[in-house]
């Protein structure tokens, strides 16, 4: 598993750094090609942007792990933000009778 040290110490001094995180299976589809992970259902990713004046803290570590990180573009974290609200939205606005019948 990897944590938020790990990215720290890999972190850009300076600069604005734009990380994917998250499960392989959600990587490897980034590395196919960021299309493939977006048009797949899968949401076991997230982006988070990092600035000298906000860094990753413990913080991040205390709430989940997470197998793999990439750094990615500025253009790339807004699409796969956008992206990843639209799945949860999709999720959570769904009737919970369809989230009972599904779980069975």
């Amino acid at each position: 598993m990897t944590s938020s040290k790990d990215i720290s110490r890999s972190n850009r001094l300076g600069s604005t750094n734009y990380i994917l995180y998250g499960s392989d299976k959600a990587l490897g589809l980034f590395e196919d090609s960021p299309q493939t992970l977006m048009v797949s259902d899968n949401s076991d990713f997230d982006v988070v942007r990092c600035t000298p004046n906000n860094p990753i803290t413990s913080l991040l570590d205390d709430f989940l792990l997470f197998e793999r990180y990439l750094f990615i573009d500025a253009n790339t974290y807004k699409l796969l933000h956008e992206n990843l609200c639209q799945k949860m939205h999709k999720i959570i606005s769904q009737p919970l009778s369809h989230l009972r019948s599904s779980s069975r």
